[in-house]
């Protein structure tokens, strides 16, 4: 499904993406120029602090010199517990910089051993073949035991070692990228979200990511705007989705941890309020719980303004048409713009982003008979406003993802097939284009 929907008139002059041929070199290029934006992660009780590009990439370049310097070569996979925070953030770039593989971890802060978060970690430390595991200094023991009881030869280090965050008066040239780095080759090991057991590594090379950033930013135009998100550094939509896809573009950014989300929905949209965002994401039941919060506490949420936010992805789960509109309903007093909320498809396979709408254009929202979508067949249900009489039980509504992003090719076919079916038929999604991995790493190998 398809939306055949144009951008509104004021959207209609912004400007191409800029294409970069790594992240690495976006964020350099952006310390050059001099952007006017920050970037920064808030604390549990605070902002945090914010720092310039070129404050962020001359910490970068200090990171990933110091990496060299303990023998990290281009090809070696180093392993960095996804904090938010950051001094993780610029860590995340470093191991890029100094020619490494990223091989991202859920930030868990009480590894106990024989748990099954422990398990997990030592699982993608393995399928990541990581030499290094990058850690915070508070964190970096529970690491460093973890693997040292494992019998692992990785070597646990803390991110403290190599960086402290400058204050922000950087002076002096800029300097260049610690070494040029080869589009074709391995950037990150990505894990897969929907991995229950041992964890499937996804392979993409420094051209994979590039090529998904540009195409998001072409999309929902980031363009340097401000961006406030929370989803966990460690998964695709927080890393590239919303992270790596900012500073591709130059935007101003400020994370939240996930926990501070999880103790304070609220302060999620207080956020988008204080930093006038122009962009967020998160799933379905995020966008849920904050509209239910706002309903029970009205106080709170009292004297915000969201009238700058333009883009609120949605994804990662089935997406609700009537959890979209409830949303809208409920924070425009707040300046929520109409359809705000832009429903997105997108799996790690392809970086991140697969599919979406054009920004603040209406949802296209069909139904269809319940039981022939089961049989593979798509049947048009009567409207739920028709006079006709239709059980909600027998109808799903399906909301419009919008168009596959430029480079990016989708195919359905017959489950096992190879064969596009005709339009109205229901089957396996095939992804194949620039952003698509080569390669899926399993514990074999």
């Amino acid at each position: 499904m398809s939306d055949s929907l144009s951008a509104p008139a004021e959207r209609a002059a912004m400007p191409t993406a800029v294409q970069h041929r790594t992240w690495v070199d976006a964020v350099y290029a952006h310390a050059c120029d001099g952007v006017a934006a920050e970037l920064g992660a808030t604390s549990g009780s605070g902002m945090g602090e914010q720092i310039s590009y070129p404050a962020f990439w001359r910490q970068v370049v200090t990171f990933a010199d110091g990496l060299r310097q303990r023998g990290v070569r281009p090809g070696d996979h180093v392993a960095l517990v996804m904090q938010t925070s950051l001094e993780t953030m610029i860590a995340t770039v470093a191991v890029q910089a100094a020619g490494g593989v990223l091989v991202p971890l859920r930030a868990i802060g009480h590894l106990r051993q024989g748990s099954q978060q422990a398990q997990r970690t030592l699982d993608a430390l393995g399928v990541g073949e990581a030499g290094w595991c990058l850690a915070s200094a508070e964190w970096v023991d529970a690491y460093a035991a973890l693997i040292r009881t494992a019998g692992l030869s990785t070597v646990a280090l803390s991110t403290r070692d190599f960086a402290s965050v400058p204050a922000n008066s950087p002076s002096g040239p800029v300097p260049p990228p610690p070494l040029a780095l080869d589009p074709g080759q391995a950037a990150l090991l990505q894990f897969s979200s929907g991995s229950t057991s041992v964890p499937k590594g996804i392979l993409l090379t420094h051209s994979n990511l590039a090529a998904n950033a540009t195409a998001l930013n072409e999309r929902v135009r980031y363009h340097r705007g401000r961006g406030v998100f929370w989803l966990p550094l460690s998964h695709d939509m927080g890393l590239l989705g919303c992270f790596a896809s900012s500073m591709f573009s130059g935007s101003s950014v400020r994370a939240i941890p996930p926990e501070t989300f999880a103790r304070d929905p609220l302060r999620w949209i207080t956020e988008l309020s204080a930093f006038q965002a122009t962009h967020t994401a998160g799933p379905p039941f995020a966008y849920d719980l904050v509209a239910r919060r706002v309903k029970e506490r009205p106080a709170q949420s009292a004297g915000l303004d969201l009238s700058a936010l333009e883009v609120a992805l949605i994804g990662a789960e089935r997406i609700s048409p009537s959890l979209c509109a409830e949303f809208e309903r409920t924070l425009a007093p707040l300046g929520l713009r109409p359809h705000a909320l832009l429903p997105a498809y997108g799996l790690a396979e392809n970086c991140v982003a697969v599919a979406a709408r054009e920004p603040l254009t209406p949802t296209t929202v069909r139904h269809f008979d319940r039981q022939a979508l089961g049989e593979g067949r798509l049947v048009t249900a009567p409207d739920r406003t028709s006079p006709l009489p239709s059980a909600d039980a027998d109808v799903q509504p399906l909301v419009g993802h919008g168009a596959a992003v430029s480079g990016t090719r989708i195919r359905v076919t017959a489950v096992g097939g190879r064969n596009a079916l005709p339009d109205g038929r229901v089957g396996e999604i095939h992804i194949s284009g620039d952003s698509a991995t080569a390669r899926i790493v399993a514990q074999d190998g």
